[in-house]
């Protein structure tokens, strides 16, 4: 039990995280084809009158593998996972139950399948194609980007989705020691 009882001690420990900020609070205006955003009238400012310094978006959580089997197929579905969670934001959805965020992941796996031949380990470059077509969506795909850039983009109601070299997080939830490669959401 020893991940169960730490994962209680840093909840317990953890700071209080801002409210989370649907995209019902966000204007996502369509500017040269391309989309900018502007903050809602709501969000308070720091005292220097700039961003917020924290923010959270309202981005609903599923695991890779809501139905808890961590069979080859959902062993590679973080990057879909990710990808289904920005989307029902955008679209101020819910998972109804693990059943229905499984039927979504594998929904998405079936079409990358079908249109870059594969779903594992896809890239950023891959993942934004698919994501483009399948949803319809302009993806932002940026290479060279730091934490503020990040940071900017959620404070301006934009989920952020990054991959990351899986055994460098030190998440207590990984099996040591962890993916080589993780595909996750920033909110």
């Amino acid at each position: 039990y020893r991940v169960e009882i730490r994962q209680w001690y840093e909840d317990l420990t953890r700071e209080a995280v801002p409210a989370p900020r649907s995209a019902g609070e966000f204007s996502y205006p369509e500017e040269n084809g391309n989309f900018a955003s502007v903050l809602p009238a709501a969000v308070p400012m720091n005292a220097g009158g700039g961003l917020p310094d924290e923010f959270n978006l309202d981005v609903p959580f599923t695991a890779q593998a809501p139905l808890k089997e961590w069979d080859a197929t959902h062993e590679e579905a973080c990057e879909e996972a990710s990808v289904v969670m920005v989307d029902y934001f955008y679209k101020d959805k819910t998972f109804a139950s693990p059943e229905l965020a499984d039927e979504e992941i594998l929904k998405f796996i079936d079409y990358e399948k079908k249109f870059l031949g594969f779903f594992e380990s896809t890239t950023a470059d891959e993942l934004a194609r698919a994501v483009e077509s399948y949803y319809d969506y302009d993806v932002d795909l940026v290479y060279d980007f730091s934490v503020d850039n990040v940071k900017q983009a959620v404070r301006r109601g934009y989920p952020v989705i990054v991959p990351a070299a899986g055994q460098v997080l030190d998440n207590p939830h990984f099996k040591d020691p962890g993916p080589v490669y993780h595909m996750l959401v920033v909110k």
